[in-house]
C-alpha cells in the first residue's frame, strides 16, 4: 500500500523556457517529499524540454497522441497517489501548494476540489485578459454557477477519475469542464480551496498552433 497522498501530473510540450521553473517550484514544496510524486508528461516536444527534464528527480513519461487530455490520462495511469493534482508546465505552484490541499483533503471528504491562479505579467493586453478571465473572481464565478473547476490548478480523488473514465481525449480544450460535469452527475461535491495557489505565465499573444 502506498504512502503517497498526491500524484502531480503536468503534460509539456515544448516547454524549454518554463519547465525548469516548473518543476523546481514541486520540489521546494513544504509538503512531506514522501508524500507526493511528480509526472511529466512528454506529448512531443521537439526542442531541449526533454533534455531539461532528465536533469531532475522525477518520473518522465510519453504520449504521442497530440492534446493535454490524453496526456493528463497518460500521467494519470502512472500515478500511485490517492489524488492525482494536476497543473500546466507554464505554471508554477507555491511552496505551500500541496500543503494546503492536503490540509483541506485532511479535513473532510473532498473528491475534486481547484485552487487559486495569479497571473506572472500583466504587461499585453492578452495577459490582463487572462488575468481576470483565470482569476480569483472568475474562479469562484465558475464554480458557484458553472460547477468548474481549470485543469491547471485541481486535484482528484484517483477512484473518481477511473471511475468517470478521465478526461476526453477528443476534447482538444474544455476537458476539465466535461471532467467536471461527469463528476457532478455522480454527485460528488467541486470545491474551492482558496490557499492552494499557482502562478500561470499567461500567453502575450495567441499562438494557433498551441493547444498547451
Amino acid at each position: 500500500m502506498t504512502d503517497i497522498i498526491f500524484s502531480v501530473v503536468i503534460p509539456v510540450l515544448n516547454r524549454e523556457f518554463d519547465i525548469s521553473e516548473c518543476i523546481e517550484s514541486l520540489l521546494n514544496q513544504n509538503f512531506p517529499a514522501s508524500k507526493f510524486e511528480v509526472i511529466l508528461v512528454d506529448n512531443g516536444s521537439t526542442d531541449n524540454t526533454l533534455k531539461i527534464i532528465k536533469k531532475f528527480p522525477v518520473k518522465c513519461v510519453s504520449e504521442k497522441k497530440k492534446g493535454p487530455a490524453a496526456a493528463r490520462n497518460t500521467g494519470a495511469r502512472y500515478a500511485r497517489g490517492a489524488y492525482l493534482a494536476f497543473m500546466d508546465s507554464d505554471c508554477t505552484a507555491e511552496a505551500s501548494w500541496l500543503s494546503a490541499f492536503g490540509r483541506f483533503v485532511k479535513e473532510r471528504e473532498v473528491w475534486l476540489a481547484g485552487g487559486v491562479t495569479i497571473g506572472y505579467s500583466t504587461d499585453s493586453a492578452l495577459q490582463r485578459f487572462l488575468a481576470v478571465e483565470e482569476g480569483p473572481v472568475k474562479i469562484k464565478y465558475n464554480l458557484y454557477r458553472k460547477n468548474f473547476i481549470s485543469s491547471h490548478n485541481m486535484i482528484i480523488k484517483k477512484d473518481l477519475f477511473n471511475e468517470i473514465g478521465g478526461f476526453k481525449e477528443e476534447f482538444i480544450a474544455g476537458e476539465d469542464l466535461d471532467i467536471c460535469w461527469r463528476a457532478e452527475r455522480k454527485d460528488k461535491k467541486i470545491e474551492l480551496c482558496s490557499k492552494a495557489i499557482i502562478h500561470h505565465k499567461y500567453k502575450k499573444s495567441i499562438n494557433p498552433n498551441r493547444i498547451m
